[in-house]
C-alpha cells in the first residue's frame, strides 16, 4: 500500500463532524447530569481534582448564566474523562441493574398476592418447598395486620375501634363517594387499549358546595381508589372536592407488554433515559380537562391542587409546571419529573410562584432517591419554592409524610 492510499484510508477513519457533535452533546448532558448528584456521589467519581472543583463550582453557582457558562465549561472538561465508567456508575445509583429491578418486582407481586389472596400461599409453597411453613403463615398475618391498621390510621380511627359502620346518633355517615366519567379526547397513542374514550374518577367531597378541588393522582397498575382513604386523615375542614382519576390502561413494556393502568407508558428500566413523550402529553390534556371541568364547577384555578405519587407525580409536575393559569400548589410524593432535559422552556409564568411539597423515600427501590433530589434541585435551579421532604420509608407513603402534606395543603388551601 503506497503512502498516498495510507493517508487516504486514515482520512476516511476519521469520525465525521456530526459525529464529533454528537459526542460532545452526550458529554455536556453527562457533564449536566453530574452537576445534579450529591456531592457524596461526585466524590465517588473517577473525575479529575479540575472537573469535580468545577463540578461543584457549578452547584454553587445561583445565577442562571453562571450556571450555564459553568456547566458547558463542565462538558469540556469531560472530554479527558472516563465517560463511560461514569455512565455505568450513574445508572447503577440511578436504577440499579436490570436484574435488581425485575427481582424486586418479581418479590412484590408474590408478596401482594400472598397478603391479598389465601389461594396464592398453597403454588407459592409449591415453587420455594424449602421455606419455613410457619414462619411464612405468621409473617403473612402480621402483614395483614399492618396493612389492616396502617389504613385504619389513614381513615382516621383507632386500630381498635369499632368498623362495622355503625354511626352513633349524634355522629353523620361520610358524603358517599362517587364515581364520574369524563369524556376525553381520542387517544394518539396507538397503543392505548382503554376503548371507552371516557376518564373515569372517583369524587369525595368534605362539604357542600366545594370551593377549592384536590386532583390525585396514582402510580403505575394502581387505580383511584389508591389514596382515597387519606382524605378524612388530611383535616381539611373547608369544603373540598377531591378528584381520584383511573389512568387509563394501556401496554407497559418494562411489564413485558401487560396491560394495565398507566398514564404513560415506562420503556426501560432508566426511567428518564428513554420516555414515552406522546403518552406523557396525552395526559397532560386529560388533567387539564379535570381542571377546566373544576373551574366549570365554580372553583377558581388558584384554588385547585394538583397532587400525584409515583407516576402520578411525574404527571403532576410535567402538567402542573405548564399549566397556562395560576393553581394552588403541587405535591409529588416518590417521583420525579419527566423530559426534565427539554422541560424548562415550556413551563409557564403564572406557576412560577406557586407552592410545591415534594417528598420521597430514603430507601425507595422503585425510584431511586437521587431521581427526586435531581428534581428538587432542577426547580429550585430555576426559581421554584420547594418544600422538599425524606422520610425513611421505601416506595410508599408514611403517617409522618400525611401529617406533612395535610399542612401543606391548609397553607395553600384556606
Amino acid at each position: 500500500m503506497t503512502q498516498e492510499d495510507q493517508d487516504n484510508q486514515n482520512f476516511d477513519e476519521r469520525p465525521s463532524k456530526s459525529q464529533v457533535k454528537r459526542e460532545m452533546l452526550a458529554l455536556q448532558e453527562l457533564g449536566k447530569a453530574i452537576v445534579e448528584l450529591s456531592t457524596d456521589r461526585i466524590k465517588q467519581l473517577p473525575l479529575s481534582e479540575k472537573l469535580r472543583d468545577a463540578v461543584l463550582l457549578a452547584q454553587r453557582t445561583t445565577s442562571r448564566e453562571g450556571r450555564r457558562r459553568q456547566i458547558h465549561y463542565v462538558g469540556k472538561l469531560m472530554r479527558d474523562a472516563p465517560a463511560e465508567q461514569i455512565r455505568q456508575q450513574m445508572d447503577t445509583w440511578a436504577n440499579g441493574s436490570r436484574q435488581e429491578t425485575a427481582y424486586l418486582h418479581a418479590i412484590e407481586r408474590d408478596r401482594d398476592r400472598l397478603i391479598d389472596d389465601d389461594a396464592a400461599l398453597t403454588p407459592w409453597l409449591d415453587a420455594h418447598p424449602d421455606v419455613d411453613v410457619q414462619a411464612i403463615r405468621s409473617l403473612i398475618r402480621a402483614a395483614r395486620a399492618e396493612h389492616k391498621k396502617t389504613r385504619l390510621s389513614c381513615l382516621g380511627k383507632s386500630p381498635n375501634a369499632n368498623t362495622t359502620g355503625r354511626y352513633t346518633k349524634r355522629s353523620k355517615p361520610p358524603r358517599p363517594a362517587r364515581t364520574t366519567f369524563l369524556p376525553r379526547r381520542q387517544p394518539r397513542n396507538p397503543n392505548m387499549t382503554d376503548s371507552r374514550h371516557v376518564l373515569q374518577f372517583i369524587e369525595r367531597e368534605t362539604g357542600p358546595n366545594p370551593t377549592q378541588s384536590v386532583i390525585w393522582l396514582h402510580g403505575l397498575g394502581a387505580d383511584g381508589h389508591d389514596f382515597e382513604p387519606l382524605v378524612p386523615a388530611l383535616g381539611i375542614t373547608t369544603p373540598t372536592r377531591f378528584i381520584f382519576p383511573h389512568a387509563p390502561v394501556r401496554p407497559v413494556t418494562i411489564n413485558g407488554g401487560m396491560a394495565m393502568r398507566a398514564w404513560y407508558d415506562i420503556l426501560t428500566p432508566a426511567l428518564v433515559r428513554v420516555e414515552d413523550d406522546a403518552g406523557i402529553r396525552e395526559s397532560e390534556q386529560m388533567i387539564a380537562d379535570l381542571i377546566k371541568r373544576e373551574n366549570g364547577l365554580g372553583v377558581a384555578t388558584e384554588n385547585i391542587v394538583l397532587a400525584g405519587f409515583s407516576q402520578g407525580c411525574a404527571m403532576t409536575l410535567h402538567t402542573g409546571l405548564r399549566y397556562p393559569e395560576k393553581l394552588g400548589g403541587l405535591i409529588g410524593l416518590s417521583g420525579y419529573l419527566p423530559l426534565a432535559d427539554r422541560a424548562a422552556p415550556h413551563w409557564a409564568p403564572a406557576n412560577q410562584q406557586t407552592a410545591i411539597f415534594l417528598a420521597h423515600g430514603t430507601h425507595d427501590p422503585v425510584v431511586a432517591l437521587e431521581r427526586g433530589e435531581s428534581t428538587k434541585r432542577l426547580l429550585v435551579s430555576h426559581g421554584y419554592q420547594v418544600n422538599w421532604h425524606t422520610y425513611p420509608m421505601q416506595h410508599s407513603v408514611c403517617p409522618e409524610e400525611v401529617h406533612d402534606i395535610a399542612q401543606f395543603m391548609k397553607s395553600v388551601l384556606r
